[in-house]
């Protein structure tokens, strides 16, 4: 099996309530730090 690619966002969604829009928090830098710990090529 071959996956060409992915698209991924590492963004975090959190839930502030009805009236407030949700936090987003980029995960990004941690993201990036497990493919590399992993050793899992990767193309920005």
């Amino acid at each position: 099996m071959l996956i060409e690619g992915l698209k991924i966002r590492p963004l975090l969604s959190i839930h502030q309530g009805m009236l407030i829009a949700d936090k987003m928090i980029d995960e990004t830098n941690a993201f990036r730090a497990i493919l590399e710990e992993l050793n899992i090529p990767y193309d920005e």
